[in-house]
């Protein structure tokens, strides 16, 4: 019997100890994260975990809410763009060298630039600025930012894409229901 009871003690235990994890958790909290409160979990995707800046949002006009958005990479994530962008830089190399042999005429600068360094090997999330319009359902990423664990920028790519529309079920959606929450539309 004592055995018993002490079997049922562990096991209330670890059970308490799973359910105060559960609940801390990103996916159950709002900003429960390294940055305290200004980051609210949006939804877990294949490559990582997406976290959206609350205390950032800006209403750009009266239709258009503009946020940061951060990506945290899955270690699996982070090795297939490191492996990437080494490949990258193999084909770089290669098309130079065919460049200057043949005396080609071709540009591969913006495709060659921010080549692998070793600080790829410190990848650890991005930062996003999208753009939400709230009256036509439909969003752009005009800021793109790959940072190191550290916070040392590694890439930057600046887009002025046209809006796509906001498709139901998906990240976009999550993304358009947090614009809608914290810029108090709607």
């Amino acid at each position: 019997m004592k055995k018993l009871l002490l079997h049922c003690r562990v096991l209330r235990a670890g059970c308490i100890l799973c359910l105060t994890l559960l609940l801390l958790s990103p996916q159950a909290t709002e900003g429960d994260n390294e940055s305290g409160d200004r980051w609210v979990y949006i939804n877990s995707i294949d490559g990582g975990t997406l976290f959206a800046d609350k205390q950032g949002v800006r209403l750009v006009n009266e239709d258009i809410v503009e946020f940061w958005v951060r990506l945290i990479y899955t270690k699996e994530e982070i090795n297939k763009m490191i492996e990437d962008k080494k490949r990258s830089d193999f084909l770089c190399r290669e098309v130079s060298q065919l460049k200057s042999e043949f005396g080609l005429k071709v540009d591969v600068s913006s495709h060659c630039k921010n080549r692998y360094t070793k600080d790829w090997d410190r990848l650890s999330y991005v930062l996003s600025l999208w753009r939400v319009n709230i009256n036509h359902r439909t969003f752009t990423i005009t800021s793109i930012i790959n940072y190191t664990s550290d916070g040392k920028a590694l890439s930057s790519e600046q887009h002025s894409g046209e809006y796509q529309p906001i498709v139901p079920g998906t990240i976009g959606e999550d993304m358009y229901n947090f614009a809608i929450k914290y810029a108090g539309k709607k």
